[in-house]
């Protein structure tokens, strides 16, 4: 079966979406793309983010060309949020899971395990 290994429940501020994380992919439900699958061999890395994505230009953490390829799924700029950073065009997704932090370190997780089972 292919269960998710993480589900993040939906809520206001995920616009009533679901979050999922599998072992080789994470799954996350839009309303402009549908459901967005990005590979975990994909991912550079996941980091919780404070609100207000464009402050992230004033902070330093990212330029304004990075945040103009990182979309925002849902209420990011309103709430904690989890920030995945991947390859592709798409440089990184905004979106807001039940509980960032325990999303981040589920990804955490998978990604040790993912990385460890390929160096075998």
């Amino acid at each position: 079966m292919d269960e998710p290994i993480y589900r993040s429940q939906p809520t206001a501020k995920s616009f009533w979406r679901e979050y999922r994380l599998f072992h080789d992919r994470i799954e996350l439900d839009s309303i402009l793309w549908g459901t967005v699958r990005v590979p975990l061999d994909d991912v550079k890395s996941v980091q919780v983010r404070p609100p207000g994505v464009i402050f992230d230009v004033f902070r330093g953490d990212y330029g304004l060309g990075d945040l103009l390829r990182a979309p925002k799924l849902d209420m990011a700029d309103l709430a904690e949020h989890v920030a995945l950073e991947k390859t592709g065009f798409w440089k990184q997704f905004r979106f807001t899971p039940d509980d960032p932090r325990s999303f981040k370190d589920a990804v955490d997780q998978a990604l040790i395990a993912r990385r460890a089972g390929q160096e075998q």
